[in-house]
This record gives C-alpha cells, sequence and structure tokens, in this order.
C-alpha cells in the first residue's frame, strides 16, 4: 500500500515537473540574409548602419525589430537566432527583413513565412528577393 502511494506521488511530481520544463521550453529558429544587393557596391558600416528582423504573429505580439548580427566579417550574410515559446512549435511566422544604410531604411517588400520548428532555419534570403 506504501509503495504504491509513493510510486503514486512520485509519477504525479514527474508528471508536473514536466507540464513545467515543456512551458518553460523554447524552439530555436535561425534566420539569414544576404544583403549584397541592398549595399549596391557601398560597404555596409558597423557604427551606422544595421540589419533588422521583424516577426509578425497572431499567437505573439513581437513587431519590435531585433537586431541581425554579420556572420562573418568578410561576408554581406547577417543572422539572429531566435528563441520561440515551446507552445509555438508548428505554428507559422511571419517576417521580413530591415536594412538601413547611410540613414536610408530599405524594407522588404513581402512578408516571409516559416514554420517554428526544432532546428528550423532559413536559407540564406537575398534582401528582397523572393524565389516562387
Amino acid at each position: 500500500m506504501v509503495l504504491r502511494f509513493l510510486v503514486l506521488i512520485i509519477a504525479l511530481f514527474i508528471l508536473i515537473l514536466g507540464s513545467v520544463y515543456s512551458a518553460n521550453a523554447q524552439v530555436q529558429v535561425d534566420f539569414f540574409t544576404n544583403i549584397e544587393e541592398v549595399l549596391g557596391g557601398n560597404e555596409f558600416v558597423a557604427e551606422t548602419d544595421k540589419v533588422e528582423l521583424i516577426i509578425s504573429s497572431n499567437s505573439l505580439r513581437f513587431g519590435t525589430p531585433i537586431l541581425m548580427e554579420n556572420v562573418d566579417k568578410k561576408s554581406n550574410v547577417f543572422g539572429k537566432t531566435v528563441d520561440f515559446p515551446f507552445n509555438m512549435k508548428g505554428n507559422n511566422v511571419n517576417y521580413k527583413f530591415r536594412v538601413t544604410l547611410k540613414g536610408t531604411v530599405h524594407n522588404e517588400d513581402l512578408q516571409r513565412v516559416i514554420k517554428v520548428a526544432e532546428s528550423a532555419s532559413t536559407d540564406t534570403l537575398y534582401f528582397n528577393t523572393y524565389i516562387w
């Protein structure tokens, strides 16, 4: 009797612990863009220019631009890993890239879509270029 009660208590504890963990778990998605075309032969100046990721979703209140980082100093590829709540797994989110060069803001014309999934990553997409 005591053993059954102990097994029941341990099972409940594991169940509660698992639900708390999954509520706090996150799914990481990697975003990449190549800004070579928008540079038009100009040089990116890290102190004044920036590349941002703007995410929108019906489930979340994103919209605040997320600053992206140069993947390596030799390329025009920028990337950012974004943590989504675990309950977003399987949902689609819309996103756009925005580039500010010498004070001029360049927004992408269309929104892009990605499904939030473990190990999800965009290809290195050229800024404002789409393949149908």
